[in-house]
């Protein structure tokens, strides 16, 4: 393959990559947030299969999600969008929710918002390297996000 995936040890440097930033985000109190990323979705997501499917997996199912309505909202282009989906769905990760699920997904998302007194947040991502927290995300956002997904070849 032409950019075969990372294995070994580059794969072992990009995890410590990955945990000296998230370190490094947990010592910053607004940024923090940006730790989310995939959570708003996937916490609902993994309770709505019974927690048959590993932490991770609904975290990547999450990201899909918000990356696809990073794009759909314009704040992230189609190129950032198919590169997260495309890496995702390399190593074999889900890149969007099973249909029966929707419904199940966003009743727990919301009753999740009205618990806390707050708006919807969710982390988007812009670049790499640079997320966003939004607050106003809906139910037509969240089924315009997993249209666009279920869209994709």
């Amino acid at each position: 393959a032409a950019n075969p995936l990372p294995a070994g040890p580059a794969v072992a440097a990009i995890v410590e990559q990955a945990v000296a930033s998230r370190l490094m985000l947990l010592a910053l109190e607004p940024e923090r947030q940006l730790l989310e990323l995939g959570h708003r979705v996937a916490d609902p997501y993994q309770a709505a299969t019974g927690y048959r499917i590993l932490p991770g997996e609904a975290v990547a199912a999450g990201m899909a999600v918000a990356a696809a309505h990073a794009f759909l909202s314009g704040k992230t282009t189609l190129v950032h969008r198919d590169r997260i989906l495309n890496l995702l769905a390399a190593y074999q990760l889900p890149v969007t929710l099973p249909d029966e699920l929707r419904q199940p997904v966003w009743e727990a998302m919301a009753a999740r918002r009205h618990a806390r007194h707050d708006p919807l947040s969710l982390v988007i991502p812009q670049r790499p390297g640079l997320c966003t927290l939004i607050d106003d995300f809906d139910r037509p956002a969240y089924d315009k996000a997993l249209d666009d997904l279920a869209a994709r070849p």
